[in-house]
């Protein structure tokens, strides 16, 4: 029986992209919409261990299972267990590592300028960004901070992400990105909006132009529902607005569709930038370039 046919079978809907050498999480049924309590982690080819944090279930999936005898099938289960236990825990370690590694090229590094190639490209400002000569082979590096909540309210340093003058990105060897953002720009108030969009060009664009609203970048299409729900968690009453990238040259809009579903299970809205058959523009940052909201003599000057 193979792993999704399994999962199913237990009541377990399984993820839809499976990552072999990580922690992958998922909802679990029947406890609210938009949760990540299903967690799945793969051991071998032929083994892996899933269950949810609710419940505290666990299930052992061995591709020979129906050939196993009971015995068999519980010192597999007990050797799957152990195993998980140590990966999830080498996983937690190695991720710590690597942000105190990040923390110390933060702390060695130099602020950015607004006239880094990229910034200039894009037509926006650095809001706190830094730079490095050199990074993980990327030479006149840009970095973008990834910060996530602790157990409270609290922001701490996951990882990194690294942008080259010609618009390369790359995440920290190692770091934690699931559910981590950047805070470009942070207001208080019961009425300040939040705006959450994909990478940090959108994102920045929207702060110069909205600068009384709080603007977060999620860094990914996959990463607007957790970054969404993170803080919908500490913003119960804020208006969350998912500022979707619209992938309409794809076959496939992943753009809107994970910002709609992000808005959906965060109770957010989604909004998508428009363009006329003849532009070629994808996301906010074009939107507003292209109308003349911002642009290179904005950011140079």
């Amino acid at each position: 029986m193979r792993l999704e046919e399994y999962m199913l079978k237990c009541g377990y809907t399984p993820p839809s992209v499976i990552n072999p050498d990580g922690y992958n999480r998922y909802p679990a049924p029947d406890k609210g919409k938009g949760n990540k309590a299903g967690w799945l982690i793969v051991i071998s080819e032929e083994c892996a261990v899933f269950g949810d944090w609710v419940s505290q279930s666990k299930y052992v999936w061995h591709a020979n299972m129906d050939k196993m005898s009971h015995t068999e099938r519980t010192a597999a289960y007990e050797c799957a267990i152990h195993q998980a236990e140590r990966l999830k825990l080498e996983l937690q370690q190695q991720q710590e590592e690597v942000a105190h590694q990040c923390q110390f090229i933060l702390n060695n590094s130099e602020k950015a300028q607004d006239s880094h190639a990229y910034l200039v490209k894009k037509s926006v400002i650095s809001f706190g960004l830094h730079w490095a000569p050199h990074l993980q082979g990327v030479d006149n590096a840009l970095i973008v901070p990834i910060y996530g909540f602790d157990d409270g309210a609290n922001t701490l340093l996951q990882s990194l992400q690294i942008i080259s003058p010609q618009g390369d990105k790359r995440f920290f060897k190692g770091g934690r990105k699931k559910a981590g953002f950047y805070p470009l720009q942070v207001r208080e108030g019961k009425d300040v909006r939040i705006l959450i969009a994909e990478g940090y060009a959108t994102a920045a664009s929207l702060a110069m132009v909205q600068p009384n609203d709080s603007v977060y970048c999620a860094f990914d299409a996959g990463n607007l529902k957790d970054v969404a729900l993170s803080l919908r968690k500490y913003h119960p009453f804020s208006k969350i607005v998912i500022c979707a990238d619209n992938d309409r040259f794809n076959d496939k809009n992943t753009g809107v569709l994970a910002a709609r579903d992000a808005a959906n299970s965060a109770d957010a809205v989604c909004i998508v930038p428009r363009f006329e058959t003849e532009e070629t523009g994808t996301d906010w940052n074009d939107w507003l370039v292209l109308r003349g909201y911002i642009g290179t003599k904005e950011v140079q000057s």
